[in-house]
C-alpha cells in the first residue's frame, strides 16, 4: 500500500511524534523527502511517505537484534542499508511509541558522548597525533582504497590538486584520497554518486557521510564523502566502501569499460 499525505499511519506517526516536539532541541524536518524528527539537528526517526512505516535510528547492536527477531526491517532506501536504522511495518504499531521514545534517548546519548562543535572539527589535536602514529599517518586506509580502484578497469593513480586521485583512462575522475584536507585532521575518500544518494546516507549517518564542498567550478557537486578513520560502531565496512567505489565507476566509465567489468 502506498501512503498519501493524510494516510493513518502517517496520522499515526504524527500523533505519537507532535508530544516529542515539545522536548528541547527537538524539530520537524525532512530527510531524503521524508518527514522526520531532529535533536539538535541530528535525525533520529521518520516516517516513509511511500508506505507510511515507521523509522527510527537506534544503534547498530539495537537494530540488528530487533530485525533477528522479526520486529523490524533494514532500512535501505537507496539499495544500500543504513546499519543503524530499521523500518518498523504497520503489524507493529503498537512498539511505536517506545521506540520513538528509545531512538530520542538514544540520539540524546549521542550528543553528549560527541558535541556538534567537535563533531564539524574532528577529534582534539593530540587524539588525532596519537591516531595517526598508530595508523602510520592513514596509510592503511589509502593502500586499501588503491587496492579496490584499481582493480576496475582502465584505472590509474595519479595525484591531482595535491590529493592521491584514481581516474578512469587518466580523465575522468573515480575518486580522491584525502588525508588532513585543509587541515580538517579527517581521512576521507570522495567519490561521484548517482543522484540524491549522498544526501540520503548524509542524512541518515552523518558520523560516516558527508557531502564533500564544491569547487569554484561546480565539481564536487553531488559526490559522496565518506570518513575512513571511525572506529567502534561506525567502523569502516571495507564491503561498503568497494560498492560505493563501484557506483562511482558506473557513474563516471565509459560503456566499454562498465561492459568489461560486467564481463569479468
Amino acid at each position: 500500500m502506498t501512503a498519501h499525505a493524510n494516510s493513518p499511519e502517517q496520522e499515526r506517526f504524527w500523533a505519537l511524534a507532535t508530544p516529542l516536539l515539545q522536548r528541547a532541541g527537538v524539530t520537524r524536518s525532512t530527510m531524503m523527502g521524508f518527514p522526520c524528527l531532529r535533536l539538535d539537528g541530528d535525525f533520529f526517526a521518520s516516517c516513509d511517505h511511500r508506505t507510511g512505516e515507521l523509522v527510527v535510528k537506534l544503534n547498530e547492536e539495537r537494530a540488528s537484534a530487533l530485525i533477528d527477531a522479526g520486529k523490524a526491517e533494514p532500512f535501505a532506501p537507496s539499495g544500500r542499508r543504513f546499519r543503524e536504522w530499521v523500518t518498523v511495518p504497520h503489524r507493529r504499531h503498537r512498539s511505536w511509541q517506545p521506540l520513538l521514545e528509545e531512538a530520542l534517548e538514544l540520539a540524546a546519548v549521542r550528543r553528549s558522548v560527541t558535541p556538534k562543535s567537535q563533531r564539524k572539527r574532528g577529534p582534539s589535536l593530540s587524539a588525532m597525533f596519537s591516531l595517526r602514529e598508530s595508523l602510520r599517518m592513514g596509510e592503511r586506509e589509502y593502500e586499501r582504497v588503491r587496492e579496490i580502484a584499481l582493480a576496475f578497469p582502465g584505472v590509474n593513480e595519479r595525484l591531482s590538486h595535491g590529493a592521491r586521485c584514481f581516474f578512469i583512462q587518466d580523465s575522468r575522475p573515480l575518486c580522491y584520497y584525502h588525508d588532513d584536507h585543509r587541515g580538517d585532521g579527517r581521512i576521507s575518500l570522495w567519490c561521484p554518486a548517482p543522484p540524491g544518494v549522498a544526501e540520503e546516507l548524509v542524512g541518515a549517518e552523518p558520523d560516516r557521510f558527508f557531502e564533500p564542498t564544491p569547487s569554484a567550478s561546480g565539481t564536487f557537486s553531488g559526490w559522496l564523502g565518506v570518513f575512513l578513520d571511525t572506529s567502534g560502531a561506525n567502523k569502516v565496512d571495507w564491503d561498503e566502501i568497494a560498492a560505493i567505489i563501484e557506483d562511482a565507476f558506473r557513474q563516471v566509465a565509459p560503456k566499454n569499460l562498465i561492459a568489461q567489468l560486467d564481463h569479468e
